[in-house]
């Protein structure tokens, strides 16, 4: 448990590899769970979840677009990569917040030859 910068306890009671699966564990449990606007909205049509806003300002939820090194030089994938970063960019901004342009790229794991 921890205390937050409100003066309320807060107990992690698990962590999720993404808001689908931390939606889903919120409606079969009592927890909560903090999501973007419109993917709450979306979740509760499709889940037995309750769509509540937090009584205080939220800091913006990271975003990393990440890809295989061999789609650097793929047009498609370059072009699909902007189409999306600037698609972000837009929705950040009409929320009062510009993402970081910063670039993640995921590194192919090697795997042992079969010689």
């Amino acid at each position: 448990m921890m205390e937050t910068k409100h003066g309320r306890v807060r107990r992690v009671a698990l962590t999720a590899p993404n808001f689908m699966c931390a939606a889903m564990a919120a409606a079969r449990t009592d927890s909560l769970v903090t999501l973007p606007a419109s993917l709450a909205a979306a979740l509760a049509k499709l889940l037995p979840i309750q769509v509540l806003m937090v009584p205080f300002e939220l800091p913006p939820i990271p975003t990393h677009l990440v890809w295989h090194p061999r789609a650097d030089t793929d047009a498609g994938a370059r072009l699909f990569r902007k189409m999306v970063a600037d698609w972000a960019r837009g929705a950040s901004k009409s929320r009062g917040h510009v993402p970081s342009t910063h670039r993640s790229r995921a590194a192919a794991p090697r795997l042992p030859s079969r010689a």
